[in-house]
């Protein structure tokens, strides 16, 4: 994506298009993994005021322009969630290396675990990580 098209995303999410929240959004589609707002806050070469930053993360992601995942670190980590594939996390306990995975068939039987709860009209959204050792640390 370019600036231009950045802005017209935030404007049709009902956003005003603030040079911090284009920044923002260039950075994330630059990193291959998900940051965290200490990483986000470091890179960021147009500095910007903490809670600032939370408060655009979080409208961000309830806008379905960002994804939060727990990649359970005790904090949050966000990534770009337009214009990239549903996808899963694979996370070292060791180094903390992350990797983006997908699997048709693991999404086919979260869909019919879903549809099978008794108390569950609908699911939106999920979320997956899982924990190991990657091939450097094992």
């Amino acid at each position: 994506m370019q600036k231009g098209e950045y802005k017209t995303l935030l404007q049709k999410a009902g956003f005003r298009a603030t040079p911090g929240k284009i920044a923002l959004l260039e950075l994330l589609q630059k990193e291959d993994k998900p940051l965290t707002v200490a990483e986000i806050q470091k890179k960021l070469k147009r500095k910007q005021d903490t809670v600032t930053l939370y408060r655009s993360l979080e409208a961000l992601t309830e806008a379905n322009i960002l994804m939060r995942s727990e990649l359970g670190h005790g904090h949050a980590h966000y990534e770009l969630s337009i214009g990239k594939k549903h996808h899963h996390h694979l996370v070292c306990t060791n180094c903390e290396k992350v990797e983006d995975f997908s699997d048709p068939s693991l999404e086919t039987a979260l869909t019919k675990a879903a549809k099978n709860a008794s108390s569950f009209k609908s699911i939106n959204s999920h979320s997956l990580e899982l924990f190991g050792l990657c091939a450097r640390c094992s």
